[in-house]
């Protein structure tokens, strides 16, 4: 079986880390060939023409590619928004032509755009995936709107997990070097994601106050995003620098492993996600969550099982949630142990056993 990744041409972010996981397993299953191929966008500011050039670029490249290697499965890696549809339609044709399997896995879509979408973009979404002959989605609340919104059957969907690999999270005591500068033993509570407002980053910080008038803790911060400035400086506003560290940038190992050392991780997100890495991350390493409801912790999740969720935009719901935590401990504690059993089930060996049946064409859904 000869195998061709399509990656995003910037090798950051969640896509990178859970991807590289997932190909590291296919290829201890597979004794096929492998081949990468990178596209898309250089940084967030590139402008319309320069897009254009290089998504017309890709795809001259990326017909190169298929018809020197010759592969079996093109395997592609993606989002499901306009943006996307627009440019991955045309490598799905190729796929299409050269008689190639094109497995499409979104990352994520956009649920404005499926439930909002203008006739044109129906058809050209509902064309992209008639060219493909597998979706892969990240929950069964995805696939349902993907459902609702194109008239493909049930099978050409299959709800897909991101890969991780269990023996990337052992705690390590060289991290508590992150902690040295604490006094005292208080409970430490973590929001690690993009630093956008999107992100319930501002919420986080919000509810600290409402925190700090009953109960002593420590906050941290980590996370890059364009908006890491403002963050501080709100910190610096609010008086906080006492009980709120923003983290360092961490390399991808250590972010892995940090969760171990906090009592809970608050993940407030606005957004509707696809399978985020932060919170994947705090699962397997069996920290307590708090979080919004949105499709993936819909999907794994549950109310107080594994975490307590929250109202999007209310920092007073994640204060008394975060309280609640604190001072019940024993649910804190079934929460630590059903987190690490759920992490199980996303281990890069299970995951890419289930992306073999779909390569060997046993496509019959999720």
């Amino acid at each position: 079986m000869r195998i061709l990744y399509v990656l995003p041409r910037r090798k950051v972010g969640g896509i990178k880390q859970t991807e590289d996981v997932f190909i590291s397993a296919v290829k201890k299953l597979s004794p096929g060939e492998m081949e990468f191929f990178y596209c898309g966008s250089f940084t967030d500011r590139d402008n319309f023409l320069f897009r254009f050039v290089t998504r017309f670029a890709d795809w001259v490249r990326f017909d190169l590619k298929c018809l020197m290697f010759r592969p079996d499965i093109v395997h592609f890696n993606s989002s499901f928004d306009w943006m996307s549809v627009s440019r991955d339609i045309f490598f799905a044709l190729t796929a299409r032509a050269l008689n190639v399997r094109f497995v499409l896995k979104a990352h994520g879509s956009n649920r404005e755009f499926l439930s909002g979408m203008k006739p044109f973009w129906r058809w050209l979404g509902r064309t992209l995936i008639r060219l493909s002959d597998v979706v892969c989605v990240g929950t069964n609340a995805e696939k349902k709107e993907f459902m609702k919104c194109f008239d493909a059957p049930d099978h050409k969907y299959r709800v897909m997990k991101n890969a991780v690999d269990i023996r990337d999270f052992p705690k390590k005591e060289e991290d508590s070097v992150y902690f040295s500068h604490e006094a005292g033993n208080l409970p430490r509570v973590l929001y690690l994601s993009r630093l956008v407002r999107e992100k319930g980053i501002y919420d986080f910080l919000d509810a600290i106050p409402p925190i700090l008038r009953e109960k002593e803790m420590y906050f941290y911060v980590g996370g890059f995003g364009e908006e890491r400035g403002v963050v501080e400086n709100m910190i610096k506003e609010k008086g906080l620098e006492g009980n709120v560290f923003i983290l360092p940038f961490l390399d991808e190992a250590t972010v892995k492993r940090i969760y171990h050392y906090f009592d809970i991780f608050v993940f407030p997100t606005h957004c509707a996600e696809g399978i985020p890495v932060s919170l994947l991350n705090a699962i397997v390493c069996g920290t307590p969550v708090v979080t919004t409801r949105f499709r993936f912790a819909m999907d794994y999740m549950k109310d107080p099982d594994n975490c307590l969720f929250v109202e999007k935009g209310t920092p007073g719901d994640i204060a008394s949630k975060v309280l609640f935590l604190e001072a019940n401990r024993d649910i804190a504690g079934k929460m630590r142990t059903n987190n690490s059993t759920l992490g199980k089930i996303f281990d890069k060996k299970m995951v890419a056993l289930e992306y073999m049946d779909i390569y060997n064409g046993e496509d019959n859904g999720s």
